[in-house]
Formats: C-alpha cells, structure tokens, sequence
C-alpha cells in the first residue's frame, strides 16, 4: 500500500493546486486531548468512519474535526495520494497520507454547541529529520557490530517479542562455527532475552558463559566484556542484588571509558542503569547528576525518540517521586510514556512498565484513583499478553490492581 501511495504521489500535483485543505474526524480520550499543545507534532492514524457528538468537555471521549493544511511545495518528500479513482466512494474525494506522516498543531479550538474540538494541523517534515538522524546512527552502529545481532534485538527492544528472539538467538548459537567470533555476543544477547522474560537462573548462565569467552579474548574483546558486565549487573539490580550490581556497572563504566568518549550514546545507556541501581540504594541526588548527563548526551547524539532517553526520563520521574516531587515526576513519566509508545509498539512491557509506576504514583495523589486504576489495568493487559505467568512484573500488575480495587470498595462503603 506504501509503494502504491508513492505511485499516485505524482497525480496529485495535477489534480489540486500547490495550498489546499483537507478534514478527518476522529476521537481522542480527553486526557489526549488535553495534552494537546500549539506547535506539538500529532499522527493520526486510527481513521473513524462518522462521529456523533459527545455531552461534553468532560466525557472521557472527545470528538474531534481536523483541518489539515498541505503546501506541496513546503513538503515535497513527504507521501500523499488523492484514492478517489480506486475507493469505492469515490465521491468523497478521499485523499491517504503516508504512513507516519506528521503534523503540526496551529490552532485548537472547542464547539460548545456541537461538542466537538476543531484543531488546525499543517504537514510537517520534522520527523523526516529524525527519520535521517536514525538512518545515520543505525549506519554507525552497524560499523560496531554484527547487523545479524540487530534483528533478534528488534524482536526484543522494539516488538517486544522475547521468545522469537529467544528462538532467534538460540537459533544463531546452532549455527554459528564453536570459535565464530561473534559468539559470546551471541550469548550475551540470548542472556538479556532471558533476563527480560524474568528467566533470571538461565539469563546468568548466558551471561556467564558470554564473559568466559570474552575474557579469553582481552583485551580485544574489551568493550563486548563491559557489555557483558553491565548486562548482568542490571539482572542484579532486578533481583535485589544492588551491592553487586552497583559495583559491576562501575567496573563497566571504568572499561568502557578506555574505548568510548564520554558523549557516547553507550556511554549514556550504561549512565541511566547505573542511575538506576543509584536509585535502588536511596543515592537519589547521585542517580539525578548521572540522568542529567545521559539525557543532554542522547539528545545530542541519538534520534530525539531514541528508547534509551525515554528510559532516561522514566527513571528521572522515578527519581523525582522517591524526593516527593509527585506533581514534577508525573510529567517525566507521561514523557517518557508518550515517547515509548512512539517508538515502540503500544503493548510493548516497556510501555508497561511506565505505565505501573504511574498507576502507582497517582494512586498516591488525591483524585487520583481513577488515573491510576487506567494506567494499572494497560499494565497489566500488555504483560499478561507478553510476560510469563511467573514474572515477577505480571504478579507486581496483579497485586497492585487487586490493591486499587479494594481501595474503591472501602471508599464506596
């Protein structure tokens, strides 16, 4: 359907003049809605086929009319197709942006007498920007290590998918020659596959097996070792171990910084997981230093949605909330919500994982139960889709629902 809308890209130049106004009904949640800015970027990309008007500004369901300005000449590059010869209503004069297309807000405004919001959108090629900022850093990334590595971490880190990368990396470790190269990266890969399914007996072995090989193979293997090392110091900090963990994620950063500079994107990945194990041992202001330095680096060296700088904010809002900044930590956490369902898929555990501490968080806020049995119940939707049944993520979704639900009954009675 892309390469199709890319053919009709050309007609329709002759069809409409250069500036010319499109509309899509649609409908958001209120809080959406309310978060709405001037000049944020939006994608539309759930088309409703009518609307019927709600009650209200506070119905949970808003209804909404875009008016979308396109200047072909403003945005050239970007994909736009009038369907109307190939629809089956072709008197509608349909038109189909391309997938992922962009837009900016110019103006929001509210029919109190019909109940919907009329936003203003004009095309926007920001994320084609970001677009060719990923494209470069997935080039430089490839010059560091096996391209083979990224597919079983996109089944991971992207989708989400832990046991086809499980199999993906088992799979490799059957085929791979027993002195391959990449090897114990292979091993190190399947052993982060394991740690975040919550398998933490085999996820150790892997690790264990992966620094083997790697120490055999000092000093060239050095900076896969500290990998290696950091890797099994975050199964640490998981599993309560936080003295070994923050001594192993220090010994990583030492190596690391004999082959990395200090602005390095891994150098800032391997920042927030200290900050992390900081945050574990209650060293909250260190934990605030460390995330501060890995967000202004991965601002500046990694795409703007880049998974590593959501974590950075998940973390800081985490952080905000231990030191009773309840109010500053939900805006960090509703970032870093808004930034991983960006640029992961919307079930992913990751987007699961921020959404259970903001269920716990607004939990502990006044007026905030309903906010917090919301975000609860995703939680626990994506991980009972995509976690084990003895994960200790799935049984922390479990209890904390069980917990709201019995807090609402005491409440009504």
């Amino acid at each position: 359907m892309c390469k199709r809308l890319e053919e009709l890209r050309a007609s329709i130049a002759i069809r409409y003049p250069s500036s010319f106004r499109v509309y899509r009904g649609s409908k958001l949640s209120r809080e959406e809605v309310e978060n709405l800015r001037v000049g944020a970027l939006v994608a539309t990309n759930d088309p409703i086929t009518g609307i019927s008007p709600s009650e209200g500004r506070q119905d949970q369901q808003q209804y909404i009319l875009f008016e979308i300005n396109v200047n072909l000449l403003e945005t050239p590059d970007l994909v736009i197709a009038d369907v109307s010869d190939e629809s089956v209503a072709p008197q509608e004069n349909e038109i189909l942006f391309g997938l992922g297309t962009t837009f900016a807000v110019q103006q929001i405004n509210y029919d109190d007498e019909h109940c919907v919001w009329h936003i203003e959108l004009i095309l926007s090629s920001e994320v084609n920007h970001i677009n060719e900022q990923y494209k470069k850093y997935i080039h430089d990334r490839l010059q560091e290590c096996d391209a083979t590595m990224f597919f079983g971490n996109c089944l991971g880190d992207i989708l989400g998918d832990y046991s086809a990368a499980m199999r993906f990396f088992h799979r490799q470790l059957r085929i791979k020659p027993i002195d391959d190269p990449y090897r114990p990266n292979t091993l190190y890969h399947l052993a982060r596959v394991y740690r975040c399914m919550g398998l933490y007996s085999q996820a150790v072995n892997y690790f264990r097996r992966a620094m083997l090989l790697q120490r055999r193979r000092l000093p060239q293997s050095g900076y896969a070792y500290a990998q290696t090392i950091s890797g099994l110091a975050m199964l640490y900090s998981e599993t309560g171990r936080t003295k070994q963990s923050i001594d192993l994620q220090t010994k990583a950063v030492q190596i690391f910084r004999t082959y990395l500079s200090e602005d390095h994107v891994q150098m800032a990945i391997v920042y927030n997981r200290l900050a992390y194990v900081c945050y574990q041992e209650k060293q909250y202001e260190r934990a605030q230093s460390l995330l501060s330095v890995t967000m202004s680096v991965l601002k500046n060296k990694g795409p703007l949605n880049y998974t590593g700088y959501a974590t950075s904010l998940d973390l800081m809002g985490t952080v905000k909330w231990a030191i009773g900044m309840k109010h500053e930590a939900a805006e960090y956490l509703t970032d870093a919500l808004k930034m991983r369902e960006s640029f992961l898929t919307e079930e992913h555990p990751l987007v699961a994982r921020t959404c259970y501490t903001l269920a716990k968080l607004y939990a502990e806020m006044p007026q905030g139960h309903s906010a917090a049995m919301s975000y609860a119940l995703r939680a626990l939707r994506i991980r009972e889709a995509k976690l084990t049944k003895n994960h200790r993520e799935l049984i922390l979704s479990l209890d904390l629902v069980h917990q709201l639900t019995q807090n609402s009954f005491e409440a009504d009675a």
